[in-house]
């Protein structure tokens, strides 16, 4: 029967809509778009994930992530992560993906102790990424994470923008 028929493994198209081109396309979804740590703690660790959803037809994908700045409350500032890894007690901040391979560490139980991170940086780094279509969405979890230093650590609301840029393989 004419028609597009699709499985995990394969894409078939038969007659007349099969003659005319293919249009790439790419779905991304974040399952939200703003990330709340709560109030930080000497103590312990903040941490929160989201997901970020990939469909597409064409031959692949890279999802990559670019900060604004630090995450800052003014001019008071928090560390970026220096040892690959968030710690309790120390000021640091991060980003894990669930993703090996990527320019982001990757942590595949965020929730839970050692909170693998990365520093962010302004120059793209890739977060999720693969070859061939993705005719189902392939989820990938990223996973933030900070502390502080309660005697240097400036009491504040602190923010950082990122934007995710997901570009297709042709």
């Amino acid at each position: 029967a004419p028609g597009i028929g699709d499985s995990t493994n394969y894409r078939s198209c038969s007659g007349f809509q099969c003659v005319i081109a293919q249009v790439p396309q790419i779905t991304v979804t974040l399952s939200s778009n703003a990330i709340n740590l709560g109030a930080l703690s000497g103590g312990s660790v903040s941490k929160a994930s989201h997901d970020i959803s990939v469909t597409t037809n064409v031959g692949g994908y890279t999802t990559r992530v670019v900060e604004d700045g630090a995450h800052r409350d003014g001019a008071a500032t928090i560390d970026q992560v220096g040892d690959g890894a968030v710690t309790a007690g120390s000021e640091e901040y991060g980003l894990a993906t669930t993703q090996a391979g990527r320019d982001i560490s990757q942590d595949a139980d965020c929730l839970n102790p050692p909170y693998t991170a990365s520093p962010i940086t302004g120059t793209p780094q890739s977060v999720a990424s693969k070859s061939g279509p993705t005719y189902t969405a392939e989820t990938t979890t990223l996973c933030y994470a900070a502390s502080i230093n309660t005697a240097t650590t400036a009491a504040g609301t602190y923010q950082q923008v990122l934007t995710y840029i997901t570009t297709g393989s042709f």
